[in-house]
C-alpha cells in the first residue's frame, strides 16, 4: 500500500486523487410514501492554490449524487534541499440547490494513508464552506514513524438559521484541501501522505463534503 522505504522523496501527494463532495441525499418521507429527493447539481467548477489549477483538476458528477473532483499530478515533495513541503488547492463549485429545497454543510470526510520518517511528521486539514456556512474541519497530524491508514471524520456542522441556503437558487461550495510533510533536518528518509486516485488497486482515499437538504417552510 505504502511507497518502499527506500524511496528518497517526501510527499504529501493527490497524484490523480479524487476529492468526492458527497451531498446527503436520502429518502424523504411524506404522507407515509417514500419518495427520492431531488438532487442538487454542479453547475460550473474553479480551482485555485499552490498544488492545482483548471489545468490538472476537474470536477464528475456520479448518478448517486456524488460530486468528485479529481486531479493529476497534486503533489509537494521534500527532497536534499527543503525539509518541509506544503501544497493546497482550493476548489470553487456552484451548485443548484432543487426548487423547493434548501442545504446545509454536515461533515466532511478525509481518507488517505500516511508513511512518516523517524523525526519527520505529517498533517492534513480539509473542510468546506456552503455559501458562507463552514463544515467542522477535519484534522490529522502524525508524529515520526507513523505508517497507517487515514480516515478522519469532522464533527457534524452546528446548524443554525444561517446556515441554510435560500430555498431554490444557486450558491457556492468551495472545498480546501491543505496537505504538510516535513522531514527530519538531517534524515535521508522522508515522510509521505497520500490520496490515491480510487481506482481498484488503490483503495478508496478520498476528501468527502456531506451536506443535508430539506424542503423550505421549515
Amino acid at each position: 500500500m505504502f511507497a518502499s522505504k527506500s524511496v528518497k522523496p517526501s510527499r504529501f501527494v493527490l497524484a490523480a486523487s479524487s476529492v468526492a463532495l458527497v451531498a446527503g441525499l436520502g429518502n424523504l418521507f411524506l404522507a407515509g410514501t417514500a419518495l427520492a429527493t431531488p438532487q442538487p447539481e454542479i453547475l460550473g467548477t474553479s480551482f485555485q492554490g499552490t498544488g492545482c489549477d483548471d489545468t490538472n483538476a476537474f470536477a464528475e458528477v456520479t448518478p448517486d449524487g456524488k460530486v468528485d473532483l479529481l486531479f493529476l499530478g497534486l503533489e509537494a515533495v521534500t527532497d536534499s534541499t527543503q525539509v518541509r513541503a506544503r501544497k493546497n488547492c482550493v476548489a470553487n463549485i456552484k451548485v443548484k440547490v432543487p426548487e423547493g429545497y434548501q442545504i446545509a454543510p454536515k461533515t466532511v470526510f478525509f481518507d488517505g494513508q500516511t508513511r512518516v520518517s523517524p523525526e519527520g511528521s505529517s498533517s492534513v486539514t480539509a473542510r468546506y464552506w456552503l455559501a458562507a456556512a463552514p463544515s467542522s474541519a477535519a484534522l490529522a497530524s502524525f508524529p515520526g514513524g507513523s505508517e497507517q491508514v487515514v480516515s478522519v471524520l469532522s464533527p457534524d456542522a452546528s446548524l443554525n438559521a444561517s446556515s441554510w441556503t435560500q430555498c431554490g437558487g444557486e450558491v457556492n461550495l468551495r472545498a480546501m484541501a491543505d496537505l504538510i510533510a516535513r522531514r527530519g533536518e538531517h534524515e535521508t528518509e522522508q515522510s509521505e501522505m497520500i490520496v490515491t486516485n480510487g481506482g481498484a488497486s488503490l483503495g478508496r482515499h478520498k476528501i468527502s463534503c456531506q451536506f443535508v437538504i430539506r424542503p423550505c417552510g421549515h
